[in-house]
């Protein structure tokens, strides 16, 4: 995917970023990252949960897709210029008991060359 600088700075002012070095594009917003490997798919593809389908998950005994309490290691600051390009791999399933139910979720993010985006 083509990080460019009018995209970090749309990413910006949609979501309330008012550092300057957001608004002139400079840098993206660490969360930028997260948002670029989503797939876009038609609302009609949305499965009940609101999400794309997890191609990446086993068929899993889960009604929908929670969230909550995500840890993310950011690597390097993303500037304007190149492709990056995710590699998606399931490195872990965790199970945990919350009141809703079970929830198994970890996924890590790297460069299409190994080195570490986010995780």
């Amino acid at each position: 995917m083509e990080v460019t600088r009018r995209d970090m700075v749309k990413y910006a002012v949609s979501t309330e970023q008012i550092q300057e070095e957001y608004l002139r594009g400079d840098e993206a917003p660490p969360m930028f990252v997260s948002c670029l490997s989503r797939e876009i798919v038609s609302i009609d593809e949305l499965g009940p949960d609101g999400l794309p389908p997890a191609s990446l998950l086993p068929e899993l005994p889960l009604e929908r897709v929670m969230t909550g309490g995500v840890k993310f290691t950011f690597h390097k600051t993303l500037r304007p210029a190149g492709t990056l390009v995710f590699r998606r791999t399931l490195s872990e399933i965790t199970e945990q008991h919350c009141r809703n139910g079970p929830l198994i979720y970890r996924i890590t993010c790297e460069t299409e060359d190994g080195e570490p985006v986010l995780d």
